[in-house]
């Protein structure tokens, strides 16, 4: 929300915090990296979530086909990203949860490259 929008963007934990718009540049930095990574990988993880509602496997080999890249399925129930470092892959396509994207800089997800 705070990245699509231009109003100001408030978030309730134990308090009230704002998203300031130096955290959006740094979100807009990141994505922009990550899509940059994305352009210049030749070997690309197409992530696949098992959950109600986040489960995307038709789109997923869809873009699979798509891809000029080699490129591999991983479909699973929790997406770790710290796992990402032990496949030795270039960049991640996430089909899953649309915050995915917001941790980690080498995941863009799947409405940015189609």
């Amino acid at each position: 929300m705070a990245y699509g929008t231009k109003l100001p963007v408030y978030i309730y934990r134990t308090k009230l915090e704002r998203i300031l718009p130096k955290d959006i540049d740094v979100l807009k930095r990141n994505q922009k990296a990550a899509y940059m990574r994305f352009l210049n990988a030749n070997k690309v993880g197409v992530l696949i979530s098992t959950k109600p509602g986040q489960e995307n496997l038709k789109k997923a080999i869809g873009l699979k086909k798509k891809l000029k890249k080699n490129s591999y399925l991983f479909i699973t129930n929790n997406i770790d990203t710290r796992e990402f470092e032990n496949f030795g892959l270039d960049s991640w396509v996430n089909t899953a949860c649309p915050r995915l994207d917001m941790n980690d800089n080498s995941v863009v997800n799947m409405n940015k490259v189609q």
